[in-house]
Formats: structure tokens, sequence, C-alpha cells
């Protein structure tokens, strides 16, 4: 028997460097000239989404040796990602900076729910992102575990993992019920 799957109701739920790329599908999923009229996302979940900037922020500054994700590694990152000669200003890296695209006009962008760590460096762009998406108009949740860090959600001893996959679980639930 084959599987259908009811692509009207689209999820996309990524984490960190994944969520550029899910915030772009987003974007382009949102376009009224899209080509993939049928599929709609209607939730965006973003775990700890690797954004970045030009600019230092306090908590890159404050957790510059982070494990897992610190800041000379985002630096490398970043470099070894970005065309040549382009900044992390770039629209992949600062999605809601001064070269993002615009999604306030975007009526089918969806609604997102992103997750921050007290302890991840790229905390303040995680936050950014959220306020940005508030300021656009568009329905935003933001989670904080502040005693987190980077990618704490891959160690199932940690209770804060079972909290963060309880909190997408209800976003799914409540999108799904006003459909």
């Amino acid at each position: 028997m084959p599987h259908v799957a009811d692509v009207s109701k689209c999820f996309l739920a990524v984490d960190s460097a994944g969520t550029n790329i899910a915030h772009h599908v987003a974007v382009r999923a949102s376009l009224p000239e899209r080509k993939l009229a049928r599929v709609r996302v209607v939730g965006l979940v973003a775990i700890q989404p690797f954004f970045g900037g030009t600019e230092r922020t306090e908590s890159e500054i404050r957790l510059t040796g982070a494990p897992l994700v610190s800041v000379p590694r985002t630096d490398w990152c970043w470099r070894a990602f970005l065309p040549e000669g382009a900044d992390r200003d770039h629209g992949a890296v600062n999605v809601s900076g001064p070269n993002a695209a615009d999604v306030a006009g975007l009526e089918g962008f969806p609604a997102t729910l992103v997750f921050v760590g007290g302890f991840d460096p790229l905390r303040d762009w995680q936050k950014r992102y959220y306020e940005w998406l508030r300021r656009s108009g568009k329905a935003a949740e933001l989670v904080e575990f502040p005693t987190m860090f980077h990618a704490f959600y891959i160690f199932p001893e940690v209770a804060q993992s079972t909290q963060l996959i309880l909190k997408v679980k209800d976003f799914v639930h409540s999108l799904l019920s006003t459909e």
C-alpha cells in the first residue's frame, strides 16, 4: 500500500546550520510565484540556529571558547562557507541582518519556534532572529534553556532534551489543531 503525505501541512524541523537552509526554504516556499504550489510549510522549528554577522555580540565575547561551537570554529566555518569577498552579513549567515530577505510581506511564512541555549555563543544571533520575525509580523515563539550549551539535545541524559522534544510536539499539535 502506498504511503500518502499531506504536503499542505509541512514542518521544517532543523538544528544548528540546518536552520540557515530551512529559513531560506521557508522564504522560497512563501513566495507567491513559488513552483511547488501544493507544498505549504506551516511550521519551522529552529533549534539553536547557526546564525552570525560581522558584529561580535555579547554572547560571542563572553562564550568565545565554548565547547562544540566556539567562536574560532564559527569564524572558520563562515570563511569556508561564504563566497570569496563576502562578509558575515551575507544573507546566508545573517538571515535577519542588513541583507536579509524581507519576510514581512510574505503571507505564507510559517510560524516559527526558536530554541536558544544560555551557554551558546550564538544565542544573541538566535534571539535577534526571533525578534526580527516578530517585528516582521510573523508568528514566532522563543524557548530559552538558560543553562544549556549548543547541541545539548543530542544528549538524552540531559533532562532539557526531553523538554525540548515535548515543546516541539506541542508546537506541531497546536498548529495542526488550528488547520
